[in-house]
C-alpha cells in the first residue's frame, strides 16, 4: 500500500491501565494490520498506548517511521522504562518533527493535527468517546482522510484474551 499512515488512538488509562500485557496486545494488533497493509511510512505522535504500539510494530516490520514530538520534553515525566523506550524509538525514527519549542495550551492538538496532515490515511484505536482521539479523528474526517478504526478488533481481542 503506497500510503503515509497517520496513527491516532487511546492511551493506556483509557484502555484499562498500563501493563506489559496491554503493551503486548496493542503491539500485536498493530503489527497484524501494518504487516497486511505495508504503508510506505508510519507517522505517530509517540504517546503511550496505541501510538507507541504502532511505532514499535513499524520498527519490528522495518517500516519507515516518522515521530512527532509535541515539544522537546515530551515524555520527561514518564516512568523510567517508558522514557528509555521513547528514546530508543526516537533514535530509530527515520524522521522526527518537534511541533513546538515548549509545552503550552493546545500543544497536543497541534501535534495531532500535524500527524493527521502528514498521513494519507489514519489507523485509529478509538472507542467513540470525546477527547483528544475523537478531536483528531474529526479533523481527519474534515480533511477527507479515510480512517480504519480497529476498536472492534481490540474489543474482540480483549474479550478473547
Amino acid at each position: 500500500m503506497s500510503i503515509s499512515l497517520a496513527i491516532s488512538g487511546h492511551q493506556p488509562f483509557v484502555l484499562g491501565g498500563a501493563s506489559e500485557d496491554l503493551d503486548r496486545q496493542l503491539r500485536r494488533l498493530a503489527a497484524r494490520w501494518l504487516a497486511g497493509q505495508r504503508p510506505y511510512e508510519v507517522v505517530t505522535g509517540l504517546a503511550p498506548g496505541w501510538d507507541m504500539a504502532c511505532a514499535l510494530a513499524a520498527l519490528d516490520l522495518h517500516l519507515p517511521l516518522v515521530g512527532a514530538l509535541a515539544f522537546p520534553g515530551q515524555g520527561a515525566n514518564w516512568p523510567e522504562a517508558a522514557r528509555a523506550e521513547l528514546e530508543r524509538v526516537l533514535k530509530a525514527c527515520d524522521e522526527v518533527a518537534t511541533i513546538s519549542g515548549e509545552k503550552g495550551d493546545g500543544i497536543w492538538s497541534r501535534r495531532d493535527r500535524w500527524v493527521i496532515e502528514r498521513g494519507d490515511r489514519v489507523l485509529a484505536l478509538w472507542n467513540g468517546g470525546k477527547g483528544g482521539t475523537g478531536r483528531a479523528l474529526a479533523y481527519a474526517e474534515s480533511l477527507g482522510r479515510p480512517i480504519d478504526n480497529l476498536w472492534p478488533e481490540w474489543e474482540a481481542a480483549s474479550r478473547d484474551g
